[in-house]
């Protein structure tokens, strides 16, 4: 079953809306971003020929999601660039022992950029879809709670988006954000 969603930034932002669905089936985990609006002011990180895993990409435009099991401490945070690259990382608790998952070794996923079709003038949309398979981490019948953020860089700074925001300051880490249940 697919599962829409729709983020929302941290403070004030530019115009732009991020919408998006997850879906899962067995082990099987598919997330797909649609970032619309005015692309061509954002800072977003050239596509690169020869993408690889890279750290601290949540520093410039970064997709980002998190699985955990609902009553686990453990869960992982999986970073997509525009530019390709990747990580996936694994925690042992609330943003302790964080280490890069190494059951994990490539994370492929399509982007995409084109006019909005219903009104071309309103600037574009830029879609991002991974399809994963979740058999290193989980068993296929595991409850999943799952957060989805999202670090879009403008001229004037970074702003952040995500399903919920429940604290003073963004923090994509907290449990309460992991909204989505597979």
């Amino acid at each position: 079953m697919t599962q829409p969603f729709r983020l929302y930034p941290f403070a004030t932002s530019p115009d732009l809306q991020l919408t998006g669905s997850i879906a899962r089936a067995g082990t099987n985990f598919a997330i797909a971003y649609q970032l619309q609006g005015d692309i061509d002011k954002l800072v977003m990180p050239p596509a690169k020929d020869h993408p690889s895993r890279r750290d601290r990409l949540w520093e410039h435009t970064c997709f980002e999601f998190f699985l955990a099991s609902p009553k686990a401490k453990p869960y992982w945070e999986f970073n997509l660039s525009p530019s390709g690259d990747w990580n996936a990382y694994h925690l042992t608790d609330y943003r302790q022992n964080l280490r890069q998952e190494e059951r994990i070794n490539t994370l492929s996923f399509v982007m995409a950029q084109f006019p909005l079709e219903a009104a071309p003038s309103a600037g574009q949309t830029y879609h991002l879809s991974l399809d994963l398979d979740l058999t290193p981490l989980i068993a296929p019948h595991q409850p999943l709670a799952v957060g989805i953020s999202a670090v879009v860089e403008t001229p004037s700074g970074i702003t952040y988006w995500a399903l919920t925001h429940p604290e003073p300051q963004p923090d994509f880490h907290r449990r309460d954000s992991f909204t989505l249940r597979l």
